[in-house]
């Protein structure tokens, strides 16, 4: 049995976004707006090692942040689960990673605790949220996490995840995954690991960071995945 457990690390000053800014994901974030500002609760799993500080957009109703919260567990949960990890490998068949023993360090390090001016913190998680897109249930910022052009404000070193999810369809029961709790922690990972520079340039089907996503939907069970329950939108940085 998985025991999971909510620890509130050492959290450094934000620069908060304005409400309005924070809803803008048309284009890459930048430093200066981009983070969605309101602290929901820092997650962590003794199991995995994953540590994540969950900010969200300040619009979201109390039960889209509590659908978050649990899919922030889901994810703390799964993302380097063996059942998960073998159906994403046996899924994919374009865009994977150098090796499984390469992805597992590297979602092992993106996921735990970071060393930030003499402070343990929680790897900061930012979701913000946008509408009247029909066509993407989210939207993933390519190798963001990584981007040395835009770090984390007022410290030149830091990383951070940044993504957001559509509000036409999150926590939407008009939707038909809107509410469900595994879905949109697929989700979440598949916009993370745009953030990590993974992509999908020749289509979704048997892409690695598709694969990922619907795995960790399911829990590792290979499954039918209706064409389109993915679709998402990535914003590149403009050079």
């Amino acid at each position: 049995m998985i025991i999971h457990k909510s620890i509130f690390l050492t959290i450094l000053p934000l620069l908060l976004a304005s409400r309005a800014l924070a809803r803008d994901v048309s284009h890459y974030p930048y430093d200066d707006f981009a983070y969605a500002g309101k602290y929901l609760r820092t997650f962590a799993n003794d199991n995995t090692g994953a540590a994540l500080a969950l900010h969200v957009d300040f619009d979201f109703s109390d039960d889209q942040n509590t659908l978050l919260k649990k899919a922030t567990v889901t994810l703390a949960e799964r993302y380097i689960s063996k059942p998960v990890l073998d159906c994403t490998y046996a899924s994919s068949v374009k865009d994977l990673p150098a090796s499984r023993e390469a992805f597992v360090s590297q979602m092992k390090e993106v996921f735990g605790t970071k060393l930030v001016e003499e402070a343990r913190i929680a790897t900061y998680i930012f979701i913000a949220r946008y509408d009247q897109d029909r066509g993407s249930v989210g939207i993933g910022f390519p190798n963001l996490y990584y981007d040395k052009d835009k770090p984390f404000p007022g410290y030149s070193d830091r990383h951070y995840l940044y993504l957001a999810l559509n509000d036409d369809f999150f926590g939407k029961s008009s939707y038909t995954y809107g509410t469900d709790t595994d879905y949109w922690a697929g989700v979440m990972a598949h916009e993370i690991l745009h953030n990590l520079n993974f992509n999908h340039p020749t289509g979704y089907s048997g892409s690695f960071i598709t694969e990922y996503g619907n795995c960790l939907w399911k829990n590792g069970v290979q499954a039918d995945i209706p064409e389109g329950a993915f679709a998402d939108r990535s914003v590149e940085r403009e050079m």
